[in-house]
C-alpha cells in the first residue's frame, strides 16, 4: 500500500504560541493486478475465459485506457502495439479491436500491473517503464515490449527487481 502525508502548518496568531505541526497520515490502496486489468477492460482472471476475451477482441476504449493509464499518447500507444493510424480508423468505426492488437494491449497491460505492484506505485511504474534501462541494452520497458520475447525480458528484470537481484 503506497502511503502519503499531508503536513498541516498551524500559523501562531499574533502573541499566541502555537503546538508544532502535525503531520497526518493517510493511505490511498495501490490498485491490484486485477484491478488494473479490469481497467483497461480485461474482465477474468481466469486464463481460458481471458483466452475467449482476447479471442473475440476487446473495446476500442481499452486502447484509450491503456495509454492514460501508461499517460502516453494514443499515437504513441498504437505505435507501441503495431496498430496503424489507417487501422487504427477502421478499428474505431467497427468499436473493437482483432485478437492480435487485443492481445498485445493485454501484453502491456499486464507489464503495468506488474511493474505498478514491485514498484509500489502507478507514477513509479509509468516513469520505469518509460526509462531506458541497461539491463534491457539501453531500449525503454515499453518499446522493448512490442514482442512476446521482449516482454518476457522485462518481467524477468522486474522479478529481479523484486527480490533485490542486481541487474
Amino acid at each position: 500500500m503506497s502511503e502519503k502525508y499531508i503536513e498541516i502548518e498551524m500559523k501562531p496568531k499574533a502573541g499566541r504560541r502555537v503546538k508544532p505541526a502535525h503531520v497526518t497520515k493517510y493511505s490511498t490502496p495501490l490498485p491490484t493486478p486485477e484491478e488494473i486489468m479490469i481497467s483497461v477492460g480485461f474482465s477474468t482472471n481466469n486464463k481460458l475465459q481471458l483466452i475467449q476475451q482476447i479471442r473475440r477482441g476487446v473495446a476500442v476504449s481499452s486502447l484509450y485506457a491503456l495509454a492514460d493509464r501508461l499517460s502516453i499518447g494514443v499515437n504513441e500507444m498504437n505505435e507501441i502495439v503495431n496498430i496503424s493510424a489507417r487501422t487504427f480508423t477502421r478499428r474505431k468505426r467497427e468499436g473493437v479491436l482483432h485478437a492480435d492488437e487485443t492481445e498485445r494491449v493485454y501484453r502491456l497491460a499486464d507489464l503495468m500491473a506488474r511493474a505498478t505492484e514491485v514498484l509500489h506505485s502507478n507514477e513509479d511504474a509509468q516513469h520505469w517503464l518509460k526509462t531506458p534501462k541497461k539491463a534491457l541494452g539501453g531500449e525503454t520497458p515499453l518499446k522493448l515490449a512490442d514482442t512476446e520475447l521482449g516482454a518476457k525480458e522485462v518481467k524477468d528484470l522486474l522479478g529481479r527487481i523484486e527480490h533485490g537481484v542486481f541487474s
